[in-house]
């Protein structure tokens, strides 16, 4: 892959409203840059996982979604790596997707819950522990900043 490129993606919000957005894949996620986490999971699983989130309203605070790649069993499962230039290199069970521009262009990546910024906010995690996606243990090592093994 030479270049970052688009999709439109449609999905229906909480209040079932039809919305239809542009999602961008970012090469330097997927071309083993060290400073950037990697997917490893394919390009649609990657659009999956986003509109997963956005259709569960798991877009908080706004401009800022989150997701998860479910295994067939519906639990949360490996899909990328934290970036190499930040220590050890951990799998990623759940992204975080941005509008960075606030233009409906969204963006994503494997998330590293070490940082603050890559942790989910409680009501988000709540919902992934009531859905039974992650096991309470594993959201409690996500607030604290804790390695787990997923």
């Amino acid at each position: 892959m030479n270049s970052n490129h688009n999709f439109k993606i449609t999905y229906k919000n909480s209040k079932d409203v039809k919305i239809t957005i542009t999602y961008v894949h970012k090469k330097d996620h997927r071309d083993k840059s060290p400073q950037k986490a990697q997917w490893t999971i394919s390009e649609q699983e990657e659009r999956s996982c986003f509109k997963f989130g956005m259709e569960s309203s798991w877009n908080i605070p706004v401009f800022v979604s989150w997701g998860l790649h479910l295994d067939n069993e519906a639990k949360a499962s490996n899909l990328g790596t934290t970036a190499l230039d930040t220590g050890e290199v951990i799998q990623s069970c759940f992204a975080k997707f941005r509008d960075d521009d606030k233009k409906n262009e969204w963006h994503g990546y494997p998330a590293d819950h070490r940082k603050n910024q890559d942790r989910p906010p409680l009501i988000v995690l709540n919902s992934w522990k009531e859905k039974n996606y992650l096991p309470k243990a594993k959201i409690s090592k996500i607030q604290r900043g804790k390695k787990f093994k997923i």
